[in-house]
């Protein structure tokens, strides 16, 4: 649902249920899975956050181990009515505030740069990173010249398969 290649995620063989038969390539498909959840229960406006490992497929070490990569992961989420009370603006603003702030940055320390104008579009796992993204209300997150992750909106077909208010938006950082 979220454009995750499972032929790039490790298989379990003894996993506790056919949902958790994979390594993550990245910890936003879980953590979307848990919002509309959270809008059926009555929570109008919410953040949650994960920070977890994640593996590929494509990232083995020298040892032939797979690579682990930490990652912090946050989406945030209002239904029709809380988001119609807000005083205008995207979800995309806001999720940048919050990786202005996680970083301790201010604006003028972070780069964004359109995922197309990246120089990460051939790297398999940060396509994966990107997969739920919609291109053109995300961006690439650099600390100076360092890539740090993604951040924006997640795009209409993501929302639709998994029940996502419009007002959605987050982050994946390493």
């Amino acid at each position: 649902k979220t454009g995750q290649d499972p032929k790039l995620a490790f298989r379990l063989g003894n996993a506790l249920s056919p949902d958790l038969q994979q390594y993550r390539l990245s910890l936003t498909p879980s953590i979307l899975d848990k919002v509309h959840a959270n809008i059926k229960a009555g929570y109008g406006e919410f953040a949650l956050f994960e920070i977890g490992k994640v593996h590929s497929k494509s990232e083995i070490d020298e040892t032939g181990l797979p690579r682990e990569f930490d990652r912090l992961c946050l989406v945030l989420s209002a239904d029709e009515i809380t988001s119609k009370q807000r005083a205008g603006g995207s979800p995309y603003y806001l999720a940048k505030k919050y990786v202005e702030t996680v970083a301790g940055l201010d604006a003028a320390e972070l780069r964004l740069v359109k995922p197309e104008d990246s120089d990460v579009a051939g790297h398999q796992l940060f396509a994966q990173l990107l997969a739920p993204f919609d291109p053109k209300r995300s961006a690439v997150v650099y600390i100076g010249k360092k890539l740090a992750g993604v951040v924006g909106e997640y795009a209409p077909s993501v929302k639709r398969a998994l029940k996502l208010p419009a007002y959605t938006a987050g982050f994946e950082l390493f």
